[in-house]
């Protein structure tokens, strides 16, 4: 109920309202706006789980990017580790080869003297 009324260019107010009706206008209010701000609220903590699912999905995504480039990486190191143990026993095969190769020629130097 307004508290005033409208007959033609003249608007009459109504103090006839008690103070009880004042005070349930009041709740009403009160209720009302309590019910608009929580609606807010709502829709708000909507927005923020719809984003942080967003922020989880990326950083999952990007998780997943950078295990594939690890598994990768592991899978090149693995294949140089395997050259690089090659040529390491080559190297020291090499070098044994060449120490006997002094050795004898020693000996065969000291056997003819």
């Amino acid at each position: 109920m307004l508290p005033y009324s409208v007959e033609g260019n003249v608007i009459q107010m109504d103090y006839s309202n008690t103070q009880e009706e004042e005070i349930m206008d009041n709740d009403l209010l009160l209720s009302k706006y309590i019910d608009t701000m929580n609606n807010k609220v709502e829709k708000i903590e909507e927005r923020m789980d719809v984003r942080l699912n967003r922020i989880e999905d990326m950083m999952s995504k990007q998780n997943e990017h950078f295990d594939k480039k690890f598994d990768a990486l592991g899978a090149k190191v693995d294949s140089t580790k395997t050259w690089v143990i090659g040529i390491v026993l080559t190297v020291f095969l090499g070098i044994g080869a060449m120490v006997m190769a002094v050795l004898l020629a020693i000996f065969k130097f000291v056997s003819k003297s």
